[in-house]
């Protein structure tokens, strides 16, 4: 087994595609990289937190690769509310969990490599932002689920030829990085 310690950060999926893509994910990174990766999953006490446990496990794994599901939809938003500059900003919009800023940003951090797999659904903004350089955010392409384009478009498989760059991406990623130890 490659000694290469991967976190992986996800917004956990409660959707079937969302939960198939994960699936198919991690058989992908074990099988074809021979690479494991780790997650916290913390059922805490009320008040309790995992980020102790987040930093740790970061701290103690090689590098973070982000899978950013969507886990929030909101149909208006309003910024500078009851304000003189109160305007609608935007209209159905997608968000990821805020555990995905936070986890990258831990990993950053403490200097290592971030991958993230981001939606081409999902509002890019904070740490899940093209337009920034300090990491590799790939787009994983979705699908609107009917013709009325109601509800979150579905994420193509992981497995699928659409994602094919997806993979080959993770790969060179998890190269690169091996070469540099």
């Amino acid at each position: 087994m490659n000694n290469t310690k991967v976190f992986l950060s996800v917004s956990n999926g409660y959707r079937e595609d969302q939960l198939l893509y994960e699936k198919e994910l991690r058989n992908f990174l074990l099988k074809r990289t021979k690479v494991e990766p780790v997650t916290v999953s913390c059922l805490c006490n009320k008040g309790e937190s995992p980020l102790t446990k987040v930093i740790e496990s970061i701290r103690e794994s090689d590098l973070l690769i982000g899978l950013a599901f969507e886990r929030k939809h909101t149909y208006i938003e309003f910024q500078k509310e009851k304000s003189l500059f109160e305007r609608i900003e935007k209209s159905n919009i997608y968000y990821t969990s805020p555990w995905i800023h936070i986890e990258c940003a831990i990993a950053k951090a403490l200097n290592k490599p971030v991958l993230l797999l981001l939606p081409s659904n999902v509002e890019q903004e904070g740490v899940i932002d093209l337009t920034q350089d300090e990491y590799v955010i790939l787009t994983i392409p979705t699908v609107s689920k009917s013709k009325t384009n109601l509800g979150a478009p579905q994420l193509v498989k992981f497995n699928s030829s659409a994602n094919n760059n997806c993979r080959i991406e993770i790969v060179n990623f998890l190269n690169s990085y091996s070469n540099t130890v």
